[in-house]
């Protein structure tokens, strides 16, 4: 089903703009309601291909230059929806001066956009250090850069960002992915046959996967703790 749906989006062109404003016949809550719809295709297909243990992504392979969505509460109220910014605007964000204010959903996108760095890493033992070293420090980075209105999931009256909350979560389980396959965590061929992020990269050195091991408990921890927060 996910297949058919992504398969559809891309043959429609709807990893483009263009497609989106003509279809959206210039209606705001339309063109919104596209955009959604590709990006919750391109979030969903990088955690099921993750599950899946495969390192194709058929979003991610295709070119886009789709607008990110805005806050949840700007789409309920139509009326109130800003221009919506690009994905090189976010990439860029932190030589902006705060100038532009992204969306929660805006920094899901980019949890998953790094989960799908970290999917051909895994069971490649031709992947060099460096490579590894690069999308540790995007995850290391995500959290680092969030701006003080996203630092924490939870706002000031109890109220979970639900849509926060489940960008920190790919991004642990991204994380939990990238370092167990670098780890010694599973140390048999039997262990890691159906495990995603089991299969081990023997060329590691011994102090590399044990720092490694640590990097995936710590995120396997994180994952606990973030979750007993909807508990």
């Amino acid at each position: 089903m996910l297949a058919r749906a992504v398969s559809l989006a891309l043959k429609t062109g709807m990893s483009f703009r263009e497609l989106i404003f003509t279809h959206g016949g210039q209606q705001t809550f339309e063109e919104e309601s596209l955009r959604h719809t590709w990006w919750e295709l391109y979030v969903v297909n990088s955690i099921m291909a993750a599950f899946w243990m495969k390192s194709e992504f058929n979003v991610y392979s295709f070119a886009s230059d789709v607008l990110l969505p805005y806050e949840e509460a700007a789409f309920i109220d139509a009326a109130c929806m800003p221009d919506p910014l690009t994905v090189a605007q976010f990439d860029s964000r932190l030589f902006a001066d705060g100038k532009f204010q992204f969306s929660s959903f805006c920094y899901r996108i980019e949890a998953a956009r790094i989960l799908t760095r970290v999917l051909p890493l895994t069971g490649n033992h031709d992947v060099h250090h460096d490579q590894v070293q690069a999308v540790d420090n995007a995850l290391a980075g995500w959290a680092h850069h969030l701006p003080p209105a996203k630092a924490d999931i939870i706002y000031q009256l109890g109220e979970v960002d639900e849509i926060l909350f489940q960008a920190h979560m790919i991004i642990q389980y991204a994380s939990l992915f990238l370092h167990c396959s670098q780890s010694n965590l599973l140390s048999t061929p039997a262990a890691t046959a159906d495990i995603a992020g089991g299969q081990r990269d023997f060329h590691v050195s011994p102090y590399t996967q044990h720092t490694y091991a640590k990097k995936a408990t710590e995120a396997s921890k994180e994952i606990y703790t973030i979750r007993i927060l909807l508990s």
